[in-house]
């Protein structure tokens, strides 16, 4: 029976187009880590991961190859133009030239090569021999022979005058500019799968210079991203304990208030490391499915919903066996089962702590609701914690608030032409408002589109101010007053505070703690105040 998709006298069906190949972008993870495990040099690996991330972002390997002609013009073409060191404003000469073309053409025929850039002093393969006048033999052939052999010398002549003496370079570089647009994103795919292709091998022919490029365009983009980013001292404690999870392949575990740039700072430090880690968001819920398939797409796996989760599994688990890349899962909590059952048993946790086994470097962060979600699990169930505590190498507890100067470099950031005193009004708001970081955000997105119904390029104090007081702090005090109980007698209700009022110190309850003790063994202070509240 023949499908929906070729039977045009079948049954009009939207889903015949689904597997159709534009819709296919990226490279699998796990067969690109078959590849990686042939290599030998981190290196190598993490510089072909790199390349499956980035054809899984918005525009794929399109917008690679895009940037990388955009970037290197000159470092596209052959083994020999690399050689002569050539510019696209340079001339080539006839020696030049065939050699070029010889790299251009490396299994053609001598006379398809003679076709093409042709130049002086190429000769005719299937042409007769001529014989100079000057020769010897020359007297040895007849009247009429002599005569056709003047016919053809002066042909020959007539021919060589035609060719050029060499070609600008342009000529050669547009030839595998071309090429480059033709044919690179099926050659990165192969550089990426294919067993055979060695990392020292100066191909394709039109870029051989390619692992050197590719080497400098991941340098390029790791600055570039490094430069853009606000490095507070959240994120700078995340990104220690997110190398140090990498480099012993053990698992970490940090935790910290909401609204500090956790999130931020460790999607950040997953793309500067792009090539070595994968960030990934843990889905709500208890199911498998949704699980496995957010770490999948986190991964660059195919995750359609046709997969079933033992598929999915099975996919992620030969792409992090290797141990080449790390997993930090955001929104940590959510590994504990959310349901109030008896027997519930944390699947979630218990695949982290097989893949830990493994060998797999993992990091979780996550805020103190983990350890009331794990104690409230241990009391209903009896599920004994020992085994997660024994494999988390390290906890990183981060600081409850952050310092003035970080808070007016994050302000820094998102305005950068503002004055000190925009700067001053953003960090104010941001210690009064309970969204804290994001606050700043929510300020600055309603600055700019007020800025934007006024005709105006840059955001003023006026427009910080009227962002507070007219949208921010209403919307502030009315989610507060929906998610508050009603008031009792001589309870205070949450508001944001006034433009005008003195800042107030954060607010922020304390972690609960728990029967197993996670706080970091280098704090004697804290592991104190935890066997107290105990």
């Amino acid at each position: 029976m023949s499908s929906t998709r070729s039977n045009p006298d079948g049954p009009y069906r939207q889903e015949r187009y689904a597997s159709s190949p534009e819709f296919q972008r990226g490279l699998a993870a796990h067969l690109v880590a078959k590849k990686c495990e042939l290599l030998d040099h981190p290196q190598d690996r993490a510089l072909l991961y790199f390349i499956q991330r980035l054809s899984h972002d918005e525009g794929g390997l399109p917008k690679l190859i895009k940037d990388l002609l955009a970037l290197y013009p000159e470092r596209f073409g052959t083994h020999s133009m690399l050689e002569f060191k050539l510019k696209p404003d340079q001339w080539c000469d006839a020696t030049q030239a065939r050699r070029i073309r010889g790299g251009i053409l490396k299994d053609a025929t001598e006379e398809l090569a003679g076709r093409f850039f042709p130049v002086k002093g190429d000769k005719q393969r299937h042409a007769p021999l001529l014989i100079s006048e000057s020769d010897p033999c020359f007297a040895d052939l007849g009247e009429h022979e002599q005569a056709d052999m003047r016919r053809a010398l002066a042909r020959e002549a007539q021919r060589q005058a035609a060719l050029p003496d060499g070609y600008p370079a342009r000529a050669f570089f547009e030839r595998c500019w071309k090429a480059a647009g033709e044919h690179l994103a099926k050659d990165l795919s192969d550089f990426c799968l294919d067993p055979e292709w060695t990392l020292s091998e100066p191909r394709p022919w039109y870029c051989a210079d390619l692992v050197s490029i590719l080497r400098d365009y991941q340098a390029r983009r790791l600055a570039r991203l490094q430069a853009g980013f606000v490095t507070t001292e959240i994120a700078r404690r995340i990104d220690e304990t997110l190398e140090y999870t990498l480099q012993e392949r053990c698992m970490t575990l940090v935790y910290g208030m909401h609204r500090l740039g956790k999130s931020t700072a460790a999607r950040h430090w997953c793309d500067c490391h792009s090539g070595q880690a994968r960030f990934v968001e843990v889905p709500p819920g208890n199911d498998d499915i949704s699980f496995f398939r957010a770490i999948a797409q986190a991964l660059g796996i195919s995750a359609g919903t046709g997969f079933k989760a033992v598929q999915l599994r099975e996919r992620i688990e030969a792409t992090l066996s290797t141990g080449h890349l790390a997993l930090v899962m955001d929104e940590g909590h959510r590994l504990w089962p959310d349901r109030n059952l008896r027997d519930a048993v944390p699947f979630r946790v218990s695949w982290v702590m097989a893949m830990v086994n493994a060998g797999v470097p993992i990091s979780l962060i996550t805020t103190p609701q983990f350890f009331n979600s794990q104690k409230q699990l241990e009391k209903r169930s009896g599920w004994n914690a020992d085994q997660l505590v024994g494999r988390i190498a390290h906890v990183e507890n981060l600081p409850e608030t952050l310092g003035d100067a970080d808070l007016e470099a994050v302000a820094k950031a998102f305005v950068p032409s503002g004055d000190a005193d925009v700067v001053e009004t953003l960090v104010l708001y941001a210690k009064s408002a309970a969204k804290y970081l994001k606050g700043i955000e929510d300020v600055v997105k309603r600055a700019s589109f007020l800025a934007r119904k006024g005709n105006r390029d840059n955001i003023t104090l006026r427009d910080i101010k009227q962002a507070i007081e007219g949208s921010i702090n209403p919307s502030d005090s009315a989610l507060a007053s929906a998610l508050s109980d009603p008031p009792a007698k001589g309870r205070k209700t949450a508001v944001a505070l006034p433009m005008d009022a003195p800042p107030q110190k954060r607010v922020i309850a304390p972690p609960i703690p728990q029967s197993r003790n996670l706080c970091p063994v280098t704090a004697p202070e804290e592991r104190n105040r935890h066997a107290d509240a105990l």
